[in-house]
């Protein structure tokens, strides 16, 4: 059984969100959970502190088995 992960930035003030970023696939959901949580910090990190205090941005993100060769 894979895993994809779906990764989401929103933002709370505006109630949207960016369109969902798939984010690798991964053999169990263990490893999918560690890799979404790395993965959305390294997102964090990337985004300039301003911009994400002033858009009040959150990351999200799930993982979803794949029961096909595509989502």
């Amino acid at each position: 059984m894979k895993f994809a992960l779906i990764i989401y930035i929103c933002s709370t003030l505006h109630q949207v969100c960016m369109p969902e970023i798939k984010s690798g696939e991964f053999l169990d959901m263990y490893d999918c959970g560690v890799a979404g949580y790395e993965k959305s910090t390294a997102l964090l990190k990337n985004i300039d502190k301003k911009d994400f205090i002033k858009e009040q941005l959150i990351v999200n993100f799930r993982c979803v088995e794949i029961k096909h060769d595509n989502i």
